[in-house]
């Protein structure tokens, strides 16, 4: 918007009466509603068809028969559903579609979260395969590797740093604390492991609402071990079939062909991948469904009969020079409709920030329509398919701190039940990862350190690892600097 425009609804802004800025206020909720709507339909008309195309022509669920007919039904629900949309409904039927459509969520949700274990596991695969294989080639070089004082001390003040250059960025400065905890050798007791996580997990969450820690203690232990979880082994038998006779191989014998054995982990992975993939475009296609019956009523209604028409056709026929033209015609239109979005944004913010600066009260249904286009977003902006519970918090409620240690010792006992049975490079494998995803993990930057240093001592850690450790971590600091 150029400068001069500003200023001209600036200046009209500060005349209207408190009654026309709030019907004002009021009427651009709606109209950002039907650009909400209208990006949302034109995403269905390029995706349905696409994704529709990828589950005809490519066989993306392999042998997995039962989860094909699920994915099947998902279909027919959401190009039956989509359809019915252009459709006169009564408040019952458009009740009715979306009951049916976050039954159909929740359904491929549970197909997500399952792949999800399986690739967890299959990550911890390659990690010892990984670990095995670096250790048996570093052998022949380790005799001559020495690490001395000067050597840590540079390392220590590399690291520190390159943490000072991210202290006023957060995420950054996280993800690099995570990376290095990452490349470490595990060298922690196991109680004091449980208070580490303790100690974290109280003072990361302690303002969070109740719903959102429950769901992110699951994570935690499904990141931990997948196996006890959900529908891990129950669904995609194909997939859990060939990953447990991966795991009965023997990787303690270098003669077990890592090479073969590296293709055999990633050709299950990129398998494993492309259907989860997959299945949460179709989740992210049931949201954008979602938001068109959200919107059903609320907004005038949409009248492009002619793409309509075409996606018909192509549902019918599937023809490929149609898919073009469906795909290049809901691209240019949702273009417009983003740009459309954009700038009625600006205007929007700015008077809701003049109602704010007037102290005006709005009554119960401006408040009841703008947290109604709160739910709408939460389902348009869910882009990675988040389950429920992460999509819509309770408001304003804050997890009672007992509570939230009940959750924690259930993740510990999780974890101590879960590592009885593992062996101890599998259970220091896991234990480091968990540490690693756990935001600032350490009280602080001294006690981090002190990690660092006791987790490249040689008289408690091989030198094997040691050395892989320093070469790992310098490189990983040289490719801070470059990016820096």
């Amino acid at each position: 918007m150029k400068q001069e425009n500003r200023m001209e609804l600036n200046i009209d802004i500060k005349k209207l009466e408190d009654e026309e800025l709030r019907e004002k206020i009021i009427n651009m909720n709606k109209g950002q509603l039907a650009i909400i709507r209208n990006m949302s339909y034109y995403y269905l008309i390029n995706h349905i068809s696409e994704i529709l195309k990828v589950f005809k022509r490519e066989n993306i669920l392999g042998d997995n028969i039962n989860e094909r007919g699920i994915i099947q039904d998902s279909l027919n629900i959401i190009i039956d559903s989509f359809n019915k949309y252009h459709l006169i409904l009564s408040e019952e039927e458009i009740l009715a579609e979306k009951e049916k459509l976050n039954n159909t969520r929740k359904e491929l949700y549970k197909l997500v979260n399952a792949l999800h274990g399986y690739s967890i596991e299959l990550s911890y695969m390659k990690e010892i395969l990984y670990y095995k294989t670096m250790k048996y080639v570093s052998r022949g070089r380790v005799k001559n590797f020495r690490l001395s004082r000067n050597d840590i001390n540079y390392l220590l003040n590399r690291i520190v740093m390159a943490l000072d250059g991210e202290r006023n960025n957060y995420t950054r400065y996280n993800i690099m604390i995570s990376k290095i905890l990452q490349l470490l050798p595990f060298r922690m007791s196991k109680l004091k492991y449980y208070e580490v996580l303790k100690n974290s997990i109280l003072r990361n969450f302690s303002t969070y609402a109740p719903n959102i820690v429950e769901s992110k203690i699951e994570d935690y232990k499904m990141l931990f071990n997948s196996t006890f979880l959900g529908d891990y082994g129950i669904l995609f038998d194909e997939y859990f079939t060939e990953l447990q006779m991966l795991k009965r191989s023997n990787m303690d014998n270098m003669e077990f062909k890592k090479e073969n054995m590296k293709k055999i982990v990633d050709k299950l992975s990129t398998k494993i991948n492309q259907t989860q993939l997959f299945i949460t475009n179709m989740g992210i296609i049931v949201n954008k469904m979602l938001v068109l019956y959200l919107t059903k009523g609320k907004v005038e209604e949409l009248k492009d009969y002619d793409i309509y028409s075409k996606f018909k056709n192509f549902i019918k026929d599937q023809k490929e020079d149609l898919l073009k033209i469906l795909i290049e015609a809901s691209n240019n239109k949702l273009e417009k409709n983003e740009k459309d979005l954009s700038n009625g944004t600006e205007e929007f913010q700015k008077l809701v920030q003049e109602s704010t600066r007037r102290g005006i009260s709005f009554e119960d249904k401006l408040r009841a329509e703008i947290k109604y286009t709160g739910e709408i977003l939460n389902y348009y902006n869910d882009m990675i398919f988040v389950k429920d519970q992460v999509l819509f918090p309770e408001d304003h409620e804050i997890i009672d701190t007992k509570y939230l240690e009940q959750l924690i010792d259930s993740l510990i006992q999780y974890i101590n039940r879960s590592i009885s049975s593992m062996t101890n490079l599998e259970r220091k494998i896991r234990m480091r990862r968990l540490l690693s995803h756990i935001d600032l993990p350490f009280n602080n930057i001294g006690e981090f350190l002190n990690y660092i240093e006791y987790s490249l001592d040689e008289r408690v850690v091989s030198m094997e690892e040691i050395m892989l450790t320093f070469y790992s971590l310098n490189e990983m600091l040289d490719e801070f600097s470059e990016r820096h």
